[in-house]
């Protein structure tokens, strides 16, 4: 009986996703969305997926990980890859937040990690699968009691193959990293030491970035209290640990997560996390620290209203310098819930603004999407009026862009933004809960955009940033040779700005290769020349490095 009314309830929903893009002219590729599962306990559980290459062929599968039920990774089509769905064996898992995707033993095949956790006894374990759904060798890797946030990839001690960092959500306060064999890499795990006479919670996951420009990737971590980062090896970075504000409660609870950037583009990182106050003050806080634990000048800065996101560094306005997006939960009219701040903390013109909605605590996302050559801010919102969501785009002025909002049926996670079947095409993946009286519904979706693909105008694509999980601006960074502004296109205004930089001690390349047209590694006047031919003259395309 329970089998034939979850089939009857897909065939219905199936129908009311097809009426309802119909009606509000949403483009969903055929075979979406995918109806995962039915769950009678009506408990929300919406993790982005990711979007990447797992069997070399070509498109772009999706790879979804669901509360209390399995994996799936599908292909264009809707189809699930041979393997998959993954379906654990024993009952009363939750897979944890959402995948990371890398080649984690170094035979160039892509491999999938996600934690999970036994629920009856708090048991959790990572688990690695290769591409037909099969474990790695040594694999999983038993980790800790209580859950873990999502996983991160980084091949730390520079072997070719990618370690695991996790960090867990509650009960343990260690710092783990696993090699590529399951097993505690050297010098790790690393267990917070108590702060006072209670022990703090760490609030979100790793970030991975050269702190210490050794070339090396370090590891960052926040508590509700400080701020740690220690390098490959587990030993401490110098100014670390970093006190956070008296007071205040960094990661807002586990709500929000650090994140670094090279917030000025001159090659050091900053690290962002946002902060909230006990339950009684509504207050919050954003905070920024130099690569070596010394404040940003210019924060941390104080709001009015509780953070209900990570911070977002991108360049929304091609300046050379990056913005912070940060969104506040919904406090009254009188309350502005989206703002953007420049590097030095002031606002950015037309910001902050009042988010119409209500209920977002989702990151959101930085791309193009309507071809203008600007990027655009992505979020959800999810009042559940009707049973319905939305998700938004605001230009760089903090006007919405035409065509948004659109509706979409349920409690949406933070999207994904990709070109799923490689033609040039924005797609959008994202999952949702639709909840009804007595259950919840979860489903996978994937969008055609209709708008062209442009992957340099990507700033922030997924939770996370990348596959990897970094969260990290810097990694994995696009660019093209010629474009010394990293605005996506190589016209005169790099011209401008190479003149500026060899000449007149001007902000540099970002990234600096960027600045290198003819490849010989150098930025000169050479390179000047070089694009002013092939701008100017039609001579020949700056020359990848």
């Amino acid at each position: 009986m329970g089998e034939n009314k979850m089939k009857f309830c897909n065939i219905l929903l199936a129908f009311v996703f097809f009426a309802f893009n119909l009606c509000y002219a949403q483009t969903e590729f055929p075979g979406w969305p995918r109806i995962i599962r039915l769950d009678h306990l009506r408990l929300s559980s919406v993790h982005p997926p990711a979007l990447e290459n797992v069997d070399s062929s070509p498109g772009l599968e999706t790879t979804c990980g669901f509360h209390e039920d399995s994996v799936y990774v599908c292909r264009t089509d809707g189809s699930g890859l041979p393997g998959w769905p993954l379906v654990p064996t024993w009952r009363g898992i939750w897979a944890c937040d959402m995948p990371c995707i890398g080649d984690v033993d170094g035979d160039g095949e892509k491999d999938i990690l996600i934690s999970m956790n036994e629920n009856l006894i708090y048991h959790t374990s990572v688990f690695a699968y290769r591409k037909d759904g099969t474990l790695l060798n040594g694999w999983p890797c038993p980790i800790a009691p209580g859950g873990t946030y999502n996983p991160s990839l980084a091949d730390l001690d520079k072997d070719g193959k990618l370690e695991t960092v996790v960090v867990p959500l509650f009960i343990d306060t260690c710092i783990y990293v696993v090699d590529d064999n399951g097993r505690f890499l050297p010098g790790w795990p690393k267990v917070l030491p108590a702060a006072g006479p209670i022990r703090e919670n760490l609030t979100g996951p790793a970030a991975i970035g050269d702190l210490d420009l050794d070339g090396y990737p370090d590891i960052v971590v926040a508590s509700e209290f400080h701020l740690y980062a220690w390098s490959h090896d587990g030993t401490p970075l110098p100014g670390f640990p970093v006190d956070g504000p008296e007071g205040w409660y960094l990661g807002a609870g586990g709500t929000t997560h650090l994140v670094l950037s090279d917030l000025e583009q001159d090659g050091n990182l900053e690290i962002l996390i946002s902060a909230d106050r006990p339950f009684e003050y509504p207050e919050g806080m954003l905070c920024v620290w130099r690569s070596n634990g010394e404040p940003m000048p210019g924060f941390p800065l104080i709001l009015d209203v509780s953070p209900s996101c990570s911070p977002i560094p991108c360049d929304i306005d091609k300046d050379g310098l990056k913005e912070i997006i940060l969104c506040t939960y919904y406090a009254g009219e009188g309350y502005p819930n989206i703002h953007v701040f420049r590097h030095d903390g002031t606002y950015q013109p037309g910001w902050p603004i009042y988010f119409q909605w209500k209920h977002h605590f989702r990151d959101p996302v930085v791309g193009d999407v309507n071809n203008d050559g600007w990027a655009e801010i992505i979020l959800t919102d999810n009042a559940q009026i009707n049973l319905m969501g939305r998700y938004y785009a605001y230009d760089r002025h903090g006007s919405l862009v035409p065509g948004y909002p659109k509706e979409i049926m349920g409690f949406a996670g933070s999207p994904t933004l990709g070109d799923v079947d490689l033609n040039d095409s924005l797609d959008l993946a994202m999952t949702t809960d639709l909840q009804f009286w007595d259950s919840t519904h979860y489903c996978a979706h994937l969008y055609n955009m209709e708008t062209p693909y442009n992957p340099f105008l990507i700033h922030w694509g997924k939770q996370g940033h990348d596959n990897y999980n970094t969260n990290n601006t810097e990694f994995g960074l696009l660019f093209k040779p010629g474009d010394a502004n990293h605005d996506g296109v190589v016209d005169i205004v790099d011209v401008v700005y190479l003149i500026e930089y060899i000449f007149r001690s001007g902000r540099p390349p970002y990234p600096p290769l960027s600045g290198d047209a003819n490849s010989d590694t150098l930025v000169d006047i050479v390179d000047v020349v070089y694009i002013i031919k092939y701008v100017l003259m039609a001579g020949p395309p700056p020359v990848e490095n």
